[in-house]
């Protein structure tokens, strides 16, 4: 968590990639229509279970529009390392 806290609206994709790695290209989706890019990183939270931490880019100008967290599909998520 302390690494996507630095990650804020009005920074560039640049900026955000030299805070954290790459996203995974399953977890990257266009959205022409609104012109964005969304972003997800897999990681472990403080409760050791598996969660998304989510960056929604401006498609054209790669600056950050906002950033939220959201849990691993189903009821209970995963707990890390599986």
């Amino acid at each position: 968590m302390a690494h996507f806290e630095h990650v804020k609206a009005g920074m560039s994709k640049d900026e955000v990639l030299c805070v954290i790695s790459p996203s995974g290209s399953q977890w990257t989706q266009s959205y022409p229509r609104s012109n964005a890019l969304a972003c997800s990183w897999l990681f472990c939270n403080s409760w050791s279970s598996q969660e998304f931490f989510d960056v929604m880019f401006d498609a054209t100008s790669g600056i950050v529009r906002s950033t939220g967290l959201h849990p691993v599909g189903g009821t209970q998520p995963p707990p890390c390392g599986q």
